[in-house]
Formats: structure tokens, sequence, C-alpha cells
């Protein structure tokens, strides 16, 4: 419902000339756009139709060996590890990490405390 609501949206933006190049981002519904010689904005209706497929599902991809059953759970919690880790970085002003290893991103966080 909620594709075909964007869809709808979005050409009734075409029909009015409201879309063009400096206005379209890649977020929402914009990825069925197809932008042609730098001018002509068209929806991709084959991109759309092939979206359906995926309609009802929710996937996780992961290397983890943990069992299904505890990646779901883990996936669950992530809201509160978020939050956590948000308040962290506003109270301690950590700039941003890009570490992925528990063991060096637990060393940033305390030198930015000490």
């Amino acid at each position: 419902y909620n594709r075909e609501r964007g869809l709808k949206r979005l050409e009734k933006h075409i029909k009015k000339g409201k879309l063009n190049k400096t206005n379209i981002n890649n977020k929402g519904y914009n990825k069925y756009l197809r932008i042609e010689n730098e001018i002509k904005v068209s929806i991709d209706y084959l991109k759309y139709e092939e979206d359906a497929k995926w309609d009802g599902l929710k996937g996780y991809l992961t290397n983890s060996r943990l069992t299904t059953k505890k990646i779901i759970e883990n996936y669950n919690q992530l809201w509160q590890i978020e939050k956590a880790f948000r308040v962290t970085k506003t109270d301690l002003k950590v700039r941003p990490i890009y570490h992925r290893l528990q063991k060096r991103i637990e060393a940033h966080i305390c030198l930015n405390f000490v």
C-alpha cells in the first residue's frame, strides 16, 4: 500500500513538472526514478515491480555464528544499545567512531573519557 501511494505521488510530481535532477535524492520512493539525458525524469516500473516480491518480508544478514533466535533477540535490543551509545557520545563529546572491533571501540571511548 505504501509503495503504491509513493508511486502515485511520484507520478503526480512528474505530471506537474516538479521533479528535476536538482531536487531528487535516492530516499524513499525516488529510487524508482530514472534520469535520462540529464533532463528527462521517468519512473522505472520494472524496479517497482521487482520490489513487490519482498513485501511483508524482513531479513537479517550477518556473519555471526549465533543461532537464529539469538540474532533476532539481539536485533530487537539494538535500540537500547544505540540509545546508550548516543548518550555516551553526547556526554563524553566523543567524535565519530569508525571502529568495528570491540577492543578498539572500548579503547577509543576510554581515551575520550580520560
